[in-house]
């Protein structure tokens, strides 16, 4: 029975050393990728150009100069109350 207890204990301290290898080597291996991964978005940004050039958008003092229905509707309507 002891000697079992032993194996499994000796074979858990390996498992516990083989993990903590891993954490320490793994990061630094996903680095490596997330680093070629942000250079290469980079280097996409840098490639892309727009298709469709902005346009000189100007503000309209006057909404009701273009459409002369706002002037009798609102742009909100009133709240009509139906228990009244």
């Amino acid at each position: 029975m002891d000697s079992d207890i032993k194996v499994l204990e000796d074979h858990f301290d390996e498992i516990i050393v083989n993990i903590a290898t891993k954490c320490k080597q793994y990061p630094r291996k996903i680095l490596e990728y997330v680093i070629k991964i942000m250079k290469s978005k980079q280097e996409i940004l840098k490639q892309h150009h727009p298709f469709v050039h902005s346009l000189d958008l100007k503000y309209d003092p006057d909404p009701t100069k273009d459409c002369p229905q706002r002037k009798w509707y609102p742009l909100r309507p009133k709240r009509i109350s139906v228990y009244t």
